[in-house]
């Protein structure tokens, strides 16, 4: 009888054992979750708020144009104003909506190939760019989980803030490299040109200033908000001519052993 009761007892704590572990792992997960969640919140309240801030006084320019243009129609500094403003409040909103989706949509993406279609894109939509694009990739495959218009549109935009540059700065023989390859546990997507480059390499005075004369100056806001949302991060610096050089830093994925699809 004892020794049942002493293999009753020994079965009953090793069951417990296994209730405890299994409960700090739902706890851990479950903490791990509300870590990712929050900071995706943060990033998206901080999107939330440069666009209020950039659509109030653009409201009133927009407001304010329609008025003048009742009585002046055909004004053209004022309907080159309406349209410019409503444009970028469109562009801002966009951007918004994009960044405080907290679901964001990530999967399993081989970078390489994301990059062709990026290009092809970017080819199609930048006149200028195709002409001064250099890819420095070949086609190993690099694995991350991601949300593919979230880094398309990243790269758009840092496609753009080159070409200003370069356009602004009338450089000779304008260059913009795309690169992709390997660092420790991270996939690095590196864009640099040989424009006039960063003023300073502090990113947190960088992500509201535009590189160029022109542009919104969120480019580099959006790149970091895209960075926060794939768990990875942005590096700024100087190119080897001396120009911009970005790094988008993205964790790797372990490489597959049957494939993770057709992407």
């Amino acid at each position: 009888m004892s020794v049942s009761i002493d293999k009753l007892i020994k079965a009953y704590n090793y069951q417990f054992r296994l209730l405890i572990e299994q409960t700090e792992r739902e706890a851990i997960k479950d903490a791990q979750s509300i870590a990712i969640l929050r900071d995706k919140l943060k990033t998206s309240l901080k999107a939330a708020a440069v666009a209020h801030e950039i659509n109030q006084p653009l409201s009133a320019i927009i407001l304010n144009s329609s008025i003048l243009l009742r009585h002046a129609p055909n004004d053209p500094g004022l309907l080159l104003l309406n349209s410019q403003a409503s444009e970028i409040s469109a562009v801002v909103e966009k951007m918004r909506s994009l960044l405080a989706n907290v679901q964001s949509r990530q999967e399993v993406i081989n970078l390489q190939n994301l990059l062709n279609s990026i290009v092809v894109y970017a080819n199609s939509n930048l006149p200028q760019l195709p002409a001064l694009l250099k890819l420095n990739f070949d086609s190993e495959r690099f694995w991350i989980l991601a949300d593919a218009s979230q880094i398309q549109m990243a790269l758009i935009n840092l496609f753009k803030n080159s070409l200003v540059a370069l356009h602004s700065y009338c450089v000779d023989l304008p260059l913009i490299e795309l690169g992709l390859f390997r660092q420790a546990d991270y996939i690095v997507i590196s864009i640099s040109d040989n424009g006039p480059g960063f003023s300073d390499y502090h990113l947190d005075n960088l992500l509201l200033n535009s590189s160029g004369d022109s542009g919104l100056g969120l480019g580099l806001f959006l790149v970091q908000c895209t960075m926060e949302n794939h768990n990875g991060f942005i590096k700024l610096g100087r190119s080897a001519s001396g120009g911009a050089l970005v790094e988008l830093c993205f964790p790797a994925l372990p490489l597959p052993t049957s494939g993770y699809g057709p992407n």
